[in-house]
């Protein structure tokens, strides 16, 4: 009986975290914006190594100190990290 709740257990515990993860998407991406090339920029490069976070998340000049730092792990030139900026900051 007791291996029975535990496989039971475990099978609840990983279609949880299977309905989790694969739910986590990013609001951002059905939105409405006026920058289309930053948005699919930024979920096409940016969320290769992570989530995509909220553009909510940050202030204008956070999110410039972000795409600076990780811009160059993502390979993005200048101009993509400009369109992706502003996407992110469109509404801040």
């Amino acid at each position: 009986m007791t291996l029975k709740f535990l496989v039971f257990y475990l099978i609840v515990i990983i279609t949880i975290n299977f309905v989790a993860c694969s739910s986590s998407t990013n609001s951002n991406s059905n939105s409405t914006t006026k920058f289309p090339e930053g948005r699919e920029l930024y979920n096409s490069k940016c969320t290769g190594c992570h989530k995509a976070f909220e553009r909510e998340l940050h202030t204008t000049a956070e999110w410039n100190k972000i795409l600076q730092e990780m811009g160059s792990k993502a390979k993005l030139t200048d101009n993509e990290k400009q369109m992706i900026l502003d996407y992110l900051t469109e509404r801040n």
